[in-house]
């Protein structure tokens, strides 16, 4: 490991001068406090929270769906910040009334039917408000959003799906399907979140396949559907956003939402199988890079450990942590610091630490890697 702290803040001061209104400084400067336990870092993250909040308001006005996702991990944030000791004068108090008012007045239109709304954008008011209770009484507008999103008496069009099919994974129905759960724990129509993720739990469980590491049957689970659920598409590639790890962990969640054993038993099953996967042939793996590389994998492994207690589990986090022993992290500052660079560099860091990354937003990193949240929902 040659990335320390020290570089680390230094990349940040350069991106924050780059570019000042950057929507994540405020996430970066909480994770470095993290990992350093230095303060400056914790009061940049409250300075840098301020700015995020006020143009994350501005452009939630203008239906930018990529800052619906911003507001949710500033929800995650703020509530953290509110537990920290060292408060900067004037933090104290709950900043996100304006937010909030933001959020409910864009829940407003999209339930009205004022501005059309994608599923990306409805998941990510739904990943907001879950992320606001108990601190704040949303729970109308939650229950409004679920009602809109998920008509009773029809058939279920998941916010997750895409025009030419429904993606399966963390960048999928599975991450929608771990936010539904994150609902379903909260006192807004409890049973039919519940009948929900029930409902998508089985649709998957319904185009599984049987593994053949001969044959070159890798997966358990599919990337992909066509919209009519047919046309499976399995691939060899195991990561974050797609493929068994993260099947596994919604199969270990949705046990712990509706009490089924065979679920609990499924996610076993499932997860301990991709503990034989190991080479580039099995998972598609070539990097240490978080969402789609090694650094992915370690952290869902992690996941499932702290989930379950299984010691196995440790142990794909530490193959993977040692699989790129010469992982590309800079001995020193590069001359324009990049978000993504920053990302990768924070998230491998917080892997070797005894205590961090669990802490970390799960949706940071990978929305500025793909279209849409990856693993929404899945930290608590």
């Amino acid at each position: 490991m040659n990335a320390t702290p020290f570089l680390l803040a230094a990349q940040l001061a350069q991106l924050a001068a780059r570019v000042p209104e950057h929507p994540r400084l405020a996430l970066y400067a909480y994770w470095l406090y993290q990992l350093s336990g230095q303060e400056q870092h914790l009061h940049q993250a409250q300075l840098f929270l301020r700015a995020a909040l006020a143009a994350t308001g501005r452009h939630l006005a203008h239906h930018d769906p990529a800052f619906a996702a911003v507001a949710r991990e500033l929800a995650w944030l703020n509530t953290r910040l509110r537990h920290e000791p060292q408060l900067l004068p004037g933090l104290a108090s709950d900043q996100l009334e304006e937010l909030d008012q933001a959020v409910f007045r864009a829940a407003g239109r999209l339930l009205s039917g004022v501005v059309p709304g994608p599923g990306p954008v409805l998941l990510e008011l739904i990943g907001y408000l879950t992320e606001r209770q108990p601190q704040q009484p949303g729970t109308p507008f939650l229950a409004a959003i679920i009602g809109r999103a998920y008509p009773a008496g029809r058939a279920v069009q998941w916010l997750s799906r895409h025009p030419a099919g429904q993606p399966l994974g963390l960048a999928g129905l599975a991450g929608e399907l771990l936010l539904l759960i994150r609902v379903g724990l909260l006192p807004v129509h409890e049973s039919a979140v519940k009948a929900l993720v029930s409902r998508g739990v089985q649709s998957l469980l319904a185009v599984r396949q049987e593994v053949d590491f001969l044959a070159g049957h890798y997966s358990i689970f599919p990337d992909a559907v066509g919209p009519d659920w047919r046309q499976p598409t399995f691939s060899h590639h195991l990561n974050w956003q797609r493929g068994d790890l993260g099947q596994s962990l919604l199969l270990y969640r949705a046990h712990g939402l509706l009490h089924d054993a065979e679920l609990a038993r499924l996610a076993e099953l499932v997860g301990l199988n991709t503990l034989l996967r190991t080479s580039a042939a099995a998972t598609g793996i070539s990097t240490p890079h978080f969402p789609d590389g090694g650094a992915g994998l370690a952290y869902l492994y992690r996941c499932l450990f702290q989930l379950t207690g299984n010691v196995a589990y440790r142990g794909g986090e530490q193959h993977w942590l040692t699989a790129f022993p010469a992982a590309t992290l800079p001995a020193q500052v590069p001359a324009e610091p990049s978000a993504a660079g920053l990302e990768n560099q924070l998230i491998w860091l917080g892997l070797t630490q005894p205590a961090g990354l669990w802490h970390y937003p799960a949706a940071v990193g990978c929305i500025a890697h793909s279209s849409q949240s990856c693993g929404v929902g899945l930290t608590s």
